[in-house]
């Protein structure tokens, strides 16, 4: 196990690492704030799935992660920012989430976004999770702006109930153009 870890911090390390090296101005310079984003890549991408559709990203034309719904809960999460979710029974879970590293190269059209859940927990009756995440999503999107196909890495760390699978690094996920940030 310590071994899955350790490779899924690096995999998540260098996603991480590349999205603020490669980060590209217009000028070519390199950058590791925000980057402009073109109108079609900008916008909301939501996981095309078989059975409901779990993540979802809001992207900016300013090159930032503006919220995202996450998989664990379907929680609605921003960067930099502790999000509280009234459950069924009253009780509130927590969302902490860190900030979010937004790269687009427009000579390859690679997209890149990546953050992490700092901690959160998840109240449920008796019942208690607790943990942290790292998320990053790396890939090309397609000519029309209306696809992106990614590479999913996802390091966390659920507690011993909820171990890791090793198959969740580097998962291909594709995701399609909502709309721009606008409503265009």
């Amino acid at each position: 196990m310590k071994k899955i870890l350790a490779v899924a911090a690096v995999v998540a390390a260098v996603v991480l690492a590349g999205c603020q090296e490669n980060a590209k101005q217009p000028d070519g310079a390199q950058s590791g704030a925000a980057v402009k984003l073109p109108p079609e890549v900008a916008g909301i991408w939501q996981e095309e799935a078989d059975e409901g559709a779990a993540w979802a990203l809001l992207l900016t034309e300013d090159g930032q992660l503006q919220e995202a719904r996450i998989a664990l809960g379907a929680v609605v999460v921003k960067p930099d920012a502790v999000t509280k979710v009234e459950m069924k029974d009253g009780q509130f879970s927590t969302f902490d989430v860190g900030p979010a590293v937004v790269a687009y190269d427009p000579t390859t059209r690679e997209l890149a976004v990546a953050f992490d859940l700092k901690h959160f927990q998840v109240l449920f009756g008796d019942e208690r999770i607790e943990g942290n995440a790292r998320y990053a999503f790396t890939g090309p999107v397609s000519e029309d702006g209306q696809h992106w196909n990614t590479v999913f890495a996802e390091q966390f760390d659920y507690g011993p109930r909820f171990p890791m699978d090793p198959n969740g690094i580097g998962v291909p996920m594709s995701f399609r153009k909502l709309k721009t940030p606008q409503g265009g």
